[in-house]
């Protein structure tokens, strides 16, 4: 949906007008107020008595027109939370609202709430093809995969691979390039560093999805006739399981079934459902696997029973039981 309302500067005014404030009256809204008082519509912008020559544009074509500015606008913005999966005018409120909270630029590194304010701007922003493209070949992915292959605090983790996520969902061609720079070396260690649990799971979720996510597209073209659309020749591109196998995500998967708790188990059972075919051969040799179903199985039948005795005929312990017992009987 497009988003009427946007003004936009003449190339090389903007961030010359926004950052030093070359309208009367208007930069101390900007840069000293609230977050709120830099929220202005375009009315209230054409009535500020400003010189930045605006003119009213769709919301689409801000990447374009305001690229190159934007670039000296976002000097000392490190890349990898710069625009993942959004525009310029997107990236530009954020820094804007990042230096109303008051944080400080310290030798060129953003504070953690800055980095979080552009990070969370980027990953909620409407896709832009285009632009994720860009941030592609720009060196965002590299950029993450650093933050996660490297000593960080777990929250800044959690948030780098949070944008990871945004970035690779329904995108094959940033799949492609994640496969290429070793995207799941850098998870497996990930995953298999102590108190990262929380990560794993995540990390489980986002495969699961990048997995379904070719099979729906491959599953489409067959009922629809169609095997030529561009969007699926290029998840044919995207060599994911042979992948998975190589890297031993087998295993680890199925080691991660020992988390104690639900919905984590939950995410690992579906994710194990999605790579049977290609792992059948790891689960059946693996010893630990057969028991550890074994005893699921036997606390969530004990725990269906409960609900069918209060009355609910599909609960939600019923159908992990479900998943459980489907996995026993194809590992037969």
């Amino acid at each position: 949906m497009e988003m009427e309302g946007f003004w936009l500067p003449s190339p090389g005014r903007f961030p010359q007008a926004m950052m030093k404030g070359h309208c009367d009256g208007l930069s101390a809204s900007l840069l000293e107020g609230p977050v709120s008082a830099a929220l202005r519509t375009y009315e209230r912008w054409g009535s500020s008595g400003c010189s930045l020559q605006l003119r009213r544009c769709r919301a689409s074509e801000l990447p374009f027109e305001s690229r190159e500015p934007v670039k000296g606008y976002l000097a000392g913005v490190p890349s990898h939370v710069r625009c993942l999966s959004c525009g310029p005018h997107t990236v530009a409120g954020s820094v804007l609202s990042a230096k109303n909270t008051g944080q400080q630029n310290h030798g060129g590194a953003l504070t953690e709430r800055r980095t979080s304010v552009l990070m969370l701007s980027c990953a909620s922003s409407p896709s832009n093809p285009k632009v994720q493209v860009e941030a592609i070949e720009g060196g965002a992915l590299q950029k993450l995969l650093v933050i996660l292959a490297t000593e960080q605090p777990l929250t800044a983790k959690k948030k780098v691979l949070f944008a990871l996520c945004s970035l690779l969902r329904h995108f094959p061609y940033a799949q492609q390039q994640f496969l290429k720079l070793g995207g799941l070396q850098v998870l497996r260690s990930l995953v298999q560093e102590k108190g990262t649990q929380v990560l794993a799971v995540r990390v489980v979720t986002l495969l699961y999805d990048l997995v379904t996510e070719k099979m729906f597209a491959e599953q489409e073209a067959e009922l629809t006739q169609d095997t030529t659309p561009e969007k699926l020749q290029q998840y044919r591109q995207v060599h994911l399981l042979p992948g998975l196998r190589e890297q031993g995500w087998c295993e680890i998967t199925a080691h991660l079934l020992s988390l104690p708790e639900h919905d984590a188990r939950e995410k690992v059972l579906q994710t194990l459902g999605a790579l049977l075919a290609t792992c059948r051969d790891h689960y059946r040799q693996d010893p630990q696997l057969s028991k550890v179903l074994t005893n699921l199985q036997a606390e969530y039948q004990a725990l269906a029973t409960l609900e069918l005795q209060a009355g609910e005929d599909e609960g939600y312990f019923r159908e992990l039981l479900g998943s459980i017992n489907s996995l026993l009987k194809e590992l037969r």
